[in-house]
Parts: C-alpha cells; structure tokens; sequence
C-alpha cells in the first residue's frame, strides 16, 4: 500500500509532489549544508534555494486545498446516492448510516488518502521552506563572523606594524645617541685625549 514513509532519523527528508502532471522532488539535505570556504557562493546560491521551497509550498497548500474540496464533493454525491438508494429501498436514511456508508465508500476513501498525503507533503515542504530560512539565519550570523574576524586580523596587522614602526623609531633614536655620543668622546682636532 504506497511507499514506505521517509526515515526521520536519517539524513534524507525529501519533498515528493505531484501538481498537475509536474513532479516536484528534492531532499532537504541537499540544500542545508553549508560551504564555509566559499561563503560568497552559499549567499548567492540561497535565494533560489529558497525560492523553491517557498514555491513547493504555496503549491503543496495549494493542493491540499484543491484536494478538500474534491473530498467535500465525494461527499456531497454519495450523500445523495446514498440517501437515494436508502429511501427506494424504503430504509431509514439516518445521519450516521449515510456518513458511515459515505466514509466507506472506495472513491471518498482514496480521496481521503489522497488529502493525508497532500497534508505530510506540504508539513515537509513547510519545514524545508523554515529550515531554509533558519539557514539564511546561520549564513548571515557566519558573514559577520567573518568580517569581524577580517576586521580583527586587520586591527591585529595594524597594531603590529604600529609595533614594527615604534620599535624601529626607537632603534634609530638610540642609533643617533651612540653616534652623537661617539662624536662627543672624541678629541677636539690638534688636541691629545688628556692621561697620555
């Protein structure tokens, strides 16, 4: 009876939907992860992630919608075939005896399959659209990581050349005192350095 359901524990939850002819398959795994060395690519290539799973959804809604009002229809016929047969057979139509038969019926029942299947399909797709969401969340927040760290490596190279910079100041200046104190040791010129 149908396909097995999709294992949750496991890494696959794939949307499965057929509006109209048009089949609309895709797993959610294969849209959650994230590259961190190409970050600039996920940002590109998110919005049309997203893009589609907010398009499955809205269709999975819109087919879940399509697929109550066949089942109301189903109903609406076989309460009146129903009710038909019961009073040429001179038998009682009570309310409970027509639903029952109604409900039991083959075409309202592969309706009502039909509307359970329509309904776990768009709670997927709801969940992909939100995990997609969650996902943007997760790349923004990973962006400003990012530039923060590029702002603090940045600040840490400035600091440091600032260092490099000082250092080597200090390092001329002590230059220039050895030298000038070097001149100063020295003799005035035609004079012997006195104690010889």
């Amino acid at each position: 009876m149908g396909r097995p359901p999709p294992d949750l524990n496991g890494p696959h939850l794939q949307v499965n939907l057929n509006i109209d002819g048009v089949d609309f398959q895709r797993e959610l795994g294969d849209d959650i992860p994230i590259s961190g060395s190409d970050l600039s690519g996920e940002f590109m290539e998110h919005s049309d992630r997203f893009a589609w799973w907010a398009t499955v959804t809205e269709l999975a809604r819109d087919k879940v919608a399509r697929t109550k009002y066949q089942l109301d229809r189903i109903y609406a016929i076989k309460d009146h075939a129903v009710r038909l047969e019961l009073t040429l057979a001179k038998a009682k139509a009570t309310e409970k005896v027509v639903e029952n038969t109604v409900i039991t019926s083959k075409e309202y029942q592969e309706c009502m399959f039909d509307l359970l299947e329509s309904k776990k399909q768009l709670g997927l797709a709801v969940a992909g659209k939100e995990a997609l969401t969650q996902r943007k969340d997760m790349l923004i927040s990973l962006g400003a990581n990012m530039r923060a760290e590029g702002s603090s490596n940045l600040s840490i190279l400035k600091d440091a050349a600032k260092q490099r910079y000082q250092e080597r100041q200090a390092e001329k200046l002590r230059e220039e005192a050895n030298s000038t104190t070097k001149i100063n040791t020295k003799p005035p010129v035609g004079k012997k350095p006195v104690g010889k």
